[in-house]
C-alpha cells in the first residue's frame, strides 16, 4: 500500500512540475522577423460573413507568413502560410487597425508566442520589393505608399531545413534540451 501511495504522489508531483515548466515556458516569446501580406481576417477567413462583420472593432488584419526567422536568422518554414494575429498593443496599431498597411507585404519584428499564433509587435515597416530596400513606416494617421511592384515574392528561405519547429527553438538549459 505503501508503495502504491508513493508512486502516486510522484507521478501527481510530476504531472504538476511539468504543467508549471509548460505554462512558463508558453509565457516567453521568440525574437523574430516575419515578413507576409498584412490582411482583413474577416475578409481572409470568412468572406461570406464580411457583412457581418463588427463595426465597433473595426478592420482587424492578421499578417499571413511568407517568411520568417528567428532573431539569429535561422528559418522557421513551418509558418510559412499561416496567419499569426497582432497582440493589441499600441506598436501593433498601424498594423493590426485600418487601412494603412491593409493589403500589403510587411516586415514585422518582435516577439512570436508560438502556441497562441501571436506576435507582439516592436517594429514594423512596409517590405521590400524584389531587390529594393524596405519602404520606411508611415507616419501615424497617414497610409503607406504602394510596393514598387506589386505581387513581388520573397526568396524561399535559406536552409531547407526538414527538423521540423524543434531545430528552431534555442536551447537554454545545462542540459542541452529545448526549452518549448
Amino acid at each position: 500500500m505503501k508503495k502504491v501511495a508513493i508512486t502516486a504522489l510522484v507521478a501527481v508531483a510530476m504531472f504538476l512540475g511539468f504543467g508549471i515548466g509548460t505554462a512558463c515556458a508558453q509565457s516567453t516569446g521568440i525574437p523574430v522577423a516575419l515578413v507576409g501580406d498584412n490582411v482583413d481576417l474577416v475578409k481572409t477567413l470568412a468572406p461570406s460573413e464580411a457583412a457581418n462583420a463588427s463595426a465597433t472593432c473595426g478592420a482587424v488584419n492578421v499578417l499571413k507568413v511568407t517568411e520568417a526567422k528567428t532573431a539569429d536568422g535561422k528559418p522557421m518554414s513551418d509558418l510559412k502560410g499561416k496567419a499569426i494575429h497582432y497582440l493589441p498593443t499600441k506598436a501593433a496599431e498601424p498594423v493590426m487597425l485600418g487601412d494603412g498597411f491593409a493589403g500589403k507585404k510587411v516586415k514585422v519584428t518582435g516577439k512570436l508566442y508560438k502556441n497562441e499564433a501571436t506576435i507582439l509587435v516592436e517594429a514594423v515597416e512596409e517590405a521590400a520589393a524584389a531587390g529594393g530596400a524596405p519602404a520606411a513606416a508611415p507616419a501615424a494617421g497617414q497610409p503607406a505608399a504602394a510596393p514598387a511592384q506589386p505581387g513581388a515574392q520573397p526568396a524561399a528561405p535559406a536552409g531547407g531545413k526538414k527538423g521540423g519547429d524543434f531545430d528552431d527553438i534555442p536551447v537554454k538549459s545545462k542540459s542541452g534540451l529545448q526549452v518549448l
